[in-house]
């Protein structure tokens, strides 16, 4: 009967300490700051150190012999101190304070110095143990250990010596044997490299040891990408070279400095074979950068002319797009009909970049299906500010007033745009005079309704904005 009772109490126990701790986890994940970084290592200890207690009760109340259970609750007591010792040096101290991560590999070691201090110590108070027979114990211990255990021990000394040489530590980018990487984690047992694809590669510490190990200055952790392209026929190389750098340079995450590098290593009648250096910033980037560059490729080539496309619109079709442009609206059929003919319509690929912040501008796009997404240089980092939808148009201010591109221009998806190059607007400016003093109006009226991407003037500065516009488009055109 007894022994259904103490199940009885136990399980009842079991749940009563559960349920309060289950809560305080569950308000711990939601709590702001680092109180759940604080705490949750405490909950575990707390638990069995409730569990104890309350069985201890329970033996004492059928009056059987407590003395596993206080052992238990003394234990779980020193747990729970040991936890908060850890937390708050770790945590607290080196982590908030100093601002320095400690690697695991030494969080452990001292966890386990004080673990077993604490053990010695819970053996000597409540059994009376003496510490040369707990010496003794720990040696033997220690001699069977080494002997059956030689490569975990050799693992964790190794862990140990390469957390005292500093051999390598998280955040160096490293090349080790035919593995290369950021090193991400060092613990007592392995190092952990995250791959330029992404991938985790775990290596053991005796072969980050023996190993000889090249690891990248700061300013050069930039990474290089090498990407071949095979281009059928033989078109100019050239020009294939040229859009080679270009389908690298308007690649998102592919950095500017230093600049793509193309070179020819194949050439015959049937095809030509290239590749293409760039780098990136970040390692995992590599693999989608190279994907991004050679998909620009395939448009840009064909953009070129230097590979075969269909055609895109109709001269009808053009000149109905163009014909419902804001900044168009006031011009005749006639010139509408010749512009038709003149613009090219391109296809651009998902997130080919059109234009850059910054750069120099001599043409207009007109977006006929598809998106491209307008972005902004926050800090070195592009933030989204508006979209331009199949209809709208973009790029007109530079084209039209000679200013620095003022925002990045990216297609959100494979985008068809008709491009009205400077060549063309000359023609059509140079066959009506009024035209400059019109489309200046629009620009103004524009720049006002969009006035978090050009911070132009409000309300009754818009006058004096047209007049600034026509003097730039004129003296751009020179009318």
């Amino acid at each position: 009967m007894k022994i259904l009772v103490f199940i009885l109490a136990f399980l009842v126990s079991f749940a009563l300490t559960r349920i309060p701790v289950g809560a305080l986890e569950r308000r711990l994940r939601g709590a702001p700051g680092a109180w759940h970084r604080y705490l949750d290592p405490l909950l575990a200890p707390l638990h069995l150190l409730l569990m104890a207690t309350a069985i201890h009760v329970v033996l004492a109340w059928l009056r059987w012999s407590s003395n596993p259970s206080a052992f238990t609750m003394y234990a779980a007591f020193a747990w729970l101190v040991l936890r908060a010792m850890t937390t708050l040096i770790f945590e607290w101290w080196f982590a908030d304070v100093r601002g320095v991560v400690l690697p695991t590999v030494l969080r452990r070691l001292v966890a386990f110095a004080l673990g077993v201090a604490g053990v010695i110590a819970l053996l000597n108070v409540t059994w009376d143990v003496q510490l040369l027979d707990i010496a003794i114990v720990c040696g033997a211990v220690a001699i069977v250990a080494g002997l059956l255990f030689q490569g975990v021990m050799r693992d964790a000394l190794l862990g140990i010596s390469m957390l005292l040489e500093r051999r390598v530590v998280v955040g160096d980018y490293v090349t080790l044997e035919r593995h290369e990487g950021e090193v991400v984690a060092v613990d007592w047992k392995s190092t952990t490299l995250r791959a330029p694809s992404g991938d985790d590669v775990v290596l053991p510490n005796r072969l980050v040891v023996d190993s000889a190990i090249v690891r990248r200055r700061d300013e050069l952790r930039r990474h290089r990408v090498r990407v071949e392209a095979e281009v059928p026929g033989a078109p100019p190389p050239n020009a294939v070279l040229a859009e080679l750098v270009a389908a690298a340079s308007s690649t998102r995450t592919v950095l500017r400095e230093p600049p793509p590098i193309a070179r020819l290593v194949e050439s015959s009648e049937a095809r030509q074979r290239f590749e293409v250096f760039f780098w990136v910033e970040r390692a995992a980037a590599q693999t989608e950068a190279a994907s991004a560059a050679l998909s620009v490729l395939w448009y840009r080539l064909r953009r070129a002319g230097l590979l075969a496309q269909e055609s895109l619109s109709s001269l009808e079709q053009t000149r109905d797009a163009l014909a419902g442009v804001p900044l168009l609206s006031s011009v005749g059929p006639e010139q509408l009909e010749r512009l038709a003919a003149s613009v090219s319509v391109q296809r651009f690929g998902h997130g080919e970049v059109l234009f850059r912040q910054g750069e120099e501008g001599n043409s207009l796009y007109i977006v006929l299906s598809g998106q491209l997404d307008i972005l902004i240089d926050v800090g070195g980092r592009l933030e989204h500010v508006a979209s331009v939808q199949a209809g709208s148009f973009v790029g007109e201010r530079s084209l039209m007033t000679g200013e620095a591109r003022s925002a990045t221009a990216a297609a959100a998806s494979d985008t068809i745009a008709i491009v009205v190059a400077k060549a063309d607007m000359l023609e059509l400016l140079k066959g009506d005079a009024k035209l400059a003093a019109r489309i200046a109006d629009v620009m103004a009226e524009r720049a006002d309704q969009d006035a978090a991407r050009e911070r132009a003037a409000k309300g009754s500065a818009s006058e004096r904005a047209s007049s600034t516009l026509l003097e730039k488009i004129r003296a751009v055109f020179s009318l």
